[in-house]
């Protein structure tokens, strides 16, 4: 059997084409497996084309009844160039598993970089500001997913290679993971049968802006300062789509055939230690 798990990179096209070449030079007599991450901004396509962020959005994504949407949508954006090739690969050659990541949250244990992306950049921002913000009306979602749940998504696929189960790969190995049966506002918590947390980046904003006011980092926990996608794209590298688009899923498919549970902390649960992570690395440089 040979394994690949690709985790550096959604969008490095030479090295998946590498893996690809490599997995099918051993042939059909030797069972080939693929794990590669993808990320939630597919799903942002149509908003970035439209220049539309920071807005609501009523699509959600299921990952067990829409596979055949989101595998045609992929096609369809040639733009997305390791995701196509994952989709193209012949099932009696290359088996492949595509994790679409949403926002992902919590500090890894790896011995590189334990840092995400949206979240601690909002911390840092809101630290650099010296006061909350949101992106325009932050009514805008992704689903998220502690890198702990995520892990061990990860794990349950590897397994089910060296356990030779099937109907987990290729056109059946498109996976949305998401944790949760609540999909959160800022005034409530309503329980639905979406497999999935969604919040508002406004919400999110201001729970960091609530944390950081709450640890003495700012004077005021309100959020009354907006930014526009300019300033969203200066104060972090592809800011207006990190924190001012929709990708909001229905993650059925890992519990259904791979008994995937969930055990890591919320989202909310982190920003607080998120925000402290980040002030002390503010005021060491300072």
């Amino acid at each position: 059997m040979t394994f690949s798990l690709d985790l550096a990179s959604t969008n490095h096209l030479r090295s998946a084409q590498a893996i690809a070449k490599g997995l099918a030079s051993k042939g059909t007599d030797s069972k080939s497996y693929w794990i590669q991450i993808s990320g939630a901004s597919l799903f942002a396509i149509p908003e970035i084309k439209e220049g539309r962020y920071g807005e609501p959005s009523d699509e959600v994504y299921d990952d067990v009844k829409d596979s055949q949407k989101i595998l045609a949508f992929i096609r369809d954006n040639p733009s997305r160039q390791v995701d196509n090739l994952i989709v193209a690969q012949d099932p009696s050659v290359i088996r492949t598993a595509l994790i679409v990541g949403p926002l992902i949250y919590g500090q890894g244990a790896g011995p590189g970089n334990q840092r995400s992306v949206q979240v601690p950049e909002i911390a840092r921002a809101t630290l650099k500001y010296g006061q909350g913000f949101r992106l325009l009306n932050g009514l805008n979602q992704w689903s998220n997913i502690h890198i702990r749940d995520l892990g061990d998504l990860f794990l349950l696929l590897a397994q089910a290679a060296v356990d030779g189960k099937s109907h987990v790969w290729n056109e059946e190995g498109l996976y949305l993971p998401g944790p949760g049966v609540m999909a959160c506002k800022l005034s409530a918590c309503i329980k639905s049968d979406v497999l999935t947390v969604a919040q508002t980046f406004g919400e999110v904003c201001q729970r960091v802006a609530s944390a950081a006011h709450e640890q003495g980092l700012l004077k005021s926990p309100k959020v009354e300062f907006t930014i526009d996608v300019d300033e969203a794209n200066k104060v972090t590298s592809h800011g207006a789509v990190l924190w001012g688009t929709n990708a909001v899923f229905r993650s059925g498919r890992a519990q259904q055939t791979l008994s995937w549970k969930l055990s890591a902390p919320t989202l909310a649960e982190v920003i607080p230690e998120t925000v402290a992570s980040e002030a002390k690395t503010w005021q060491a440089k300072a």
